[in-house]
């Protein structure tokens, strides 16, 4: 039997343990169940903008899974650049339901540290490489752009969250495909069909890594995030220039004189 409760608060009625309660778990319950063939991995959210004159990275709110668990993150984060070159990870270090005296608690700790690596208990947020002189920046004018070799904040091997156990591409690496996949010459009608997918939605990995092994003719194997990117960046650049976009002619009919 399918049973939803909701508690009602209603003046000079007694507040009730079970419907605070309920307070407590409807809203996680629900998440859960939204979430639940999920895999672990970022939701929505933790995109970051750069403050150069601060020399900060801007974090913004956002839902990620763990362990099966979610968390999320409500405030805008601040986070110093590194004063060292080197190459840099953003992660969180996460904490899953501690207990304190009356709470239990998912916490997560940022940390930018050097090397590429992530344990089982982080989530990669980002990761760039830091040159003395150069500035960090997060604007992308093609889609090579989004994996350049110095101070440019990368997305691309991040764990996006989906149905398959290896999560997909983050939706703004795909977008970033197909809007500039629909400006090359020689779109075909499959382009066309994946470019479009690419721009409305998150694109599931098994669809991302189809196209590929069609495209490409070869056969069905798994990718790393950073394959995928490079085999779609390989396949945009066979696509052939950008359309080039010509003066329209005005047509203005001759005018014949009659004496």
């Amino acid at each position: 039997m399918l049973e939803n409760k909701y508690p009602l608060f209603k003046k000079n009625e007694i507040l009730e343990k079970e419907m605070l309660d309920l307070l407590r778990d409807n809203p996680m319950e629900i998440y859960n169940l939204l979430y639940l063939d999920f895999s672990d991995g970022i939701l929505n959210g933790f995109n970051f903008t750069i403050d150069s004159e601060r020399k900060l990275l801007i974090m913004e709110p956002g839902i990620l899974k763990h362990n099966g668990k979610i968390f999320w993150e409500k405030e805008i984060t601040e986070i110093p650049f590194p004063e060292q070159e080197d190459h840099y990870v953003v992660k969180y270090k996460l904490n899953c339901c501690s207990e304190e005296k009356k709470y239990y608690k998912r916490s997560g700790e940022i940390i930018t540290e050097a090397g590429k690596s992530t344990h089982e208990d982080e989530l990669e947020l980002l990761r760039f490489i830091l040159r003395e002189g150069a500035e960090l920046r997060e604007n992308y004018e093609q889609f090579e752009d989004l994996v350049r070799e110095y101070n440019t904040i990368q997305i691309v091997d991040r764990k996006y969250s989906s149905r398959h156990k290896s999560g997909t591409l983050d939706p703004r690496v795909t977008k970033f495909w197909g809007l500039e996949a629909f400006e090359r010459e020689n779109l075909n009608p499959e382009d066309f069909i994946f470019a479009a997918a690419c721009i409305n939605n998150p694109v599931e990995r098994e669809i991302i890594s189809s196209y590929i092994n069609r495209k490409k003719r070869v056969e069905t194997r798994e990718y790393t995030n950073r394959e995928l990117y490079e085999e779609l960046n390989d396949i945009l650049i066979k696509m052939g220039p950008r359309r080039s976009i010509g003066v329209k002619k005005i047509y203005r009919p001759e005018k014949i004189v009659v004496d």
